[in-house]
Order: C-alpha cells, then structure tokens, then sequence
C-alpha cells in the first residue's frame, strides 16, 4: 500500500493481504521507515519500480488503522467509479474499462494480452489519449483549451502514468501548433516531450511503459508513414521489433504472434473502446438501482469474449517465442538514432558516426547496468 505522509512524501507498507483499506482511505499509522535500496541487477528491481512512481522510503509499520475517507478528492472520485464499475459490468467489460478510465489491470486480463503481444492495449499511453482526444475534437472542434482542459483531465483521473503524461504533452503541442500556424513534426515533438519529462524527473527513463512509448513513437516517426504506403504496413512489425528489445529484456521473451494480433487488435479497439464506454454509462450511473442498464453492454460482453477467443486460436496456431538474442539492441538504436541524424541533418556519414556513438553508448551502459 502506497500512502502519502503529512509533509508529501509517499511511503510504501506491505500489509496483510485481508487488511481493507482502499484508494481515498485515510490511514493513521506509526512506524520505523527506512529508505528504498534499489540496485541494478538482473530480474525484477523492487527499490527502482517503487523510486519511479515518487515513493521514497518503506515503512515498517507498527500500528495502522482506518481513521475515515476523503471527501472531495481524486482518489475518492476514482474509487467511486471503480466501485460502479465492477458492481454493474460484465466481467470482460468492466477489465477493458478499468484499464482505459482509471489505469486498473485486471491481472486475468494482463496474462491474456501478454500471452498476445498486445499488453500496450491495457497501458494507458498514446493509444488510449489519441483515442479521447479524437473523440473530444469531435465534439469540440475549435477551442482549443476546452480540449486542453479534457485531456489533462482524463490523463489525472487514469492515473498520471508517465506513458500516458508524454502522449498527453504530445497532444498539446500538436493543439497549441495550431494557435500559431506551424504544422507539428512527429519526431519532434516526441523529442521535445521526452526532454521535458526527463528534466522533471530522471528516474522516469526507467518506467518501462516510457520507454517502450517514446521508442514506439520515434519508430513512426522515422519510417515517415505520412510518405509511402509501404511504410504503413512496416509499422507494426517495425515497432514490434524496436519495442521486443526492450520487452525480451524485461520479460525474457516476446511472443511472434504479436505482430498479426496487433494488425487487428489496434483497430478493433479503436471502434469497441469509445462504443463499450459510450454504452456503459447507463448501468454505471444507475449502479444498483437499474438491473435492466446491464443487458446494454452485453454485446459489448459478447463481442469481447469472441475476441478472446480468435487471439487464443491465432497463439494456438502460432506458439513461438522470440528470446532477448533475436533483439540485439545496440543495432536498434544504431538503425533509429541514424534514421534520427539523418532527417535532421541529412548527411549520412554524420548520421553513421553518431549513430554508432550512441550504439557503443549502450553496449557500455548494458555491461555497466545489466
């Protein structure tokens, strides 16, 4: 559990599984706290996962105990909501509608999509804001900071992921360059809010949800999918590729099937997300005291469950798994920093020599940091 202290700073406890306290609890509690010991080793780091989500210290504690509920803040709001969420979906609908409203896993649902390739589905990111930013600009076309408003604050209520913070900056400069009258640059823009997040805060380079977001981005960017038809449809096996570097060495493997899935799964979920969520709002307003507002999102219900079962037969049919040594990247990085170079600059020996800098940068990094 994750609380926040009297002078701001967040404090991690690890408590009994049966203890109920919930999201906008306030909590008394009492202890010794010490501060995160994070190292890089090999396998999951605990210090490092918990020192980028702004947690400082652990906390033994001695005495906890419930002292009340807040009122009037996020948290309660987002308690709230999931609360009528799981109390008025199915169980599919509501997994979906968690992880694209408040950035709530559902872990059944987290094992089927990594066993996908299509984890990202889940991972409030540029997909989920695009999403709400395109279905805001449809009903607000021209104010601009009406729609400034909308995004931010859907990005606060589904959690501030870090992920979802770099596509939201993204977004914003893409509206305030329409203020001005200059056409945005996919590569960067992405640059531009990348620095911006690193100055904030550095540890935030080691959130895998970042990384694998801005190399999806800047793997778009320099294909240039705006140019050729031919680069539309290297995309997905392009990011798959630049992204499983990353991926295989978190997870050990990526599944190969994730490239056709995901040339489905993307488009699928533009259409049922904004439909399943327009189409829920009845039930999840009259949570317990409408039964009938649950026959709405059945076929939603139906659909989801069809889904699931075309993505198992396709990983049925196509059971391999790519390892870390199919995914050299150090030659990733040369392939996306030279692409970088030489749309800026347009010398390509330039663009060689500084590509393989950065290559040799981080073979260094991953002797020093593995």
């Amino acid at each position: 559990m994750v609380v926040g202290g009297m002078g701001g700073e967040k404090y991690l406890m690890k408590l009994p599984a049966i203890s109920t306290f919930r999201e906008g609890d306030i909590a008394k509690f009492s202890g010794k706290a010490k501060p995160l010991e994070y190292d890089f080793q090999e396998g999951f780091n605990e210090g490092l996962y918990w020192k980028v989500r702004g947690v400082k210290k652990i906390l033994v504690p001695e005495n906890v105990e419930l002292d009340g509920v807040s009122r009037f803040s996020l948290a309660r709001w987002r308690r709230t909501l999931k609360e009528r969420i799981l109390l008025s979906l199915p169980p599919l609908t509501r997994g979906y509608l968690l992880a694209a409203w408040l950035g709530v896993r559902d872990p059944e649902l987290q094992k089927a999509h990594s066993r996908w390739g299509t984890s990202h589905i889940l991972a409030i990111s540029g997909f989920h804001v695009g999403l709400v930013v395109l279905l805001v600009s449809c009903f607000i076309k021209k104010n601009i900071w009406i729609q400034s408003f909308l995004l931010w604050l859907y990005v606060l209520a589904s959690g501030a992921q870090v992920s979802a913070i770099r596509a939201a900056i993204m977004f914003q400069i893409f509206l305030l360059a329409r203020v001005v009258g200059r056409p945005p640059k996919l590569l960067n823009t992405v640059c531009v809010a990348s620095i911006i997040l690193l100055l904030i805060k550095p540890l935030w380079f080691w959130d895998l949800g970042f990384r694998l977001s801005v190399l999806s981005v800047l793997t778009l960017s320099v294909l240039g999918i705006n140019k050729n038809s031919w680069r539309k449809l290297a995309a997905l096996p392009a990011i798959w590729f630049t992204t499983g570097a990353v991926v295989s060495r978190a997870f050990g493997e990526v599944p190969l099937v994730g490239i056709i899935i995901n040339m489905f799964a993307i488009p699928f979920f533009s259409v049922l997300l904004p439909v399943g969520s327009f189409l829920a709002i009845l039930p999840t307003v009259f949570s317990g005291t409408a039964n009938w507002s649950y026959i709405v999102v059945l076929p939603v219900e139906f659909v989801l469950a069809l889904w699931h079962n075309l993505a198992d037969m396709m990983v049925s049919l196509l059971p391999i798994k790519i390892g870390v040594s199919f995914f050299p990247f150090p030659i990733v990085v040369l392939m996306i920093m030279y692409s970088v170079y030489k749309n800026v600059w347009g010398n390509w020996l330039l663009s060689v020599l500084l590509a393989a800098c950065a290559a040799i940068f981080v073979v260094f990094l991953g002797v020093v940091l593995p």
